[in-house]
């Protein structure tokens, strides 16, 4: 987030077999002010990794 210019459009998106917005939850891009950078952050750390190929035991 950090090196994310203000005033651009982003969005925050995790999945692996389908795609979930994150950060804004509505479908639609949020403008990068630092406001809204902290609250994407907070998004992020609140995910956690799942699954994959090398999670299994075999």
């Amino acid at each position: 987030m950090d090196a994310l210019r203000e005033d651009v459009d982003f969005a925050v998106v995790s999945g692996a077999h389908e795609a979930e917005m994150v950060y804004p939850r509505d479908p639609l891009l949020a403008r990068a002010t630092d406001e809204r950078k902290a609250d994407a952050t907070a998004a992020i750390s609140k995910l956690s990794a799942s699954g994959g190929p090398a999670s299994g035991g075999g």
